[in-house]
């Protein structure tokens, strides 16, 4: 026996009910918008409203870089609509007070 108990399983995860109705994101059925609080967009005439959702530091700055290029390549709304949904700012706030700074001259700063 040994006497050592064995590891705890795993949690195994649900799915919330907007996670659940459909795999790629989309929560519009039938041309009526669902609610999901906080910030929100239009699609095909419909207006679709997401919260931000709580993320860690490395899943934000992978967003963040997702985000960038996006622009990068032109896609200017759909990253507008990654970071809304995200709740995530396209720059980092540092690197954003910084251009700041450099635009206004601010070189003491």
């Amino acid at each position: 026996d040994g006497g050592l108990a064995p590891p705890p399983r795993k949690k195994s995860r649900t799915l919330d009910a907007t996670m659940q109705q459909a795999a790629n994101g989309c929560t519009q059925r039938n041309g009526v918008s669902e609610d999901h609080s906080a910030s929100s967009s239009q699609q095909n005439g419909t207006e679709l409203t997401y919260s931000a959702k709580i993320i860690d530091k490395t899943n934000q700055d992978i967003v963040r870089l997702i985000g960038q290029h996006l622009k990068t390549i032109g896609l200017n709304r759909t990253a507008d609509l990654l970071m809304q949904e995200s709740g995530c700012r396209l720059d980092h706030p540092a690197a954003a007070k910084f251009r700041q700074h450099v635009m206004d001259g601010d070189w003491n700063k």
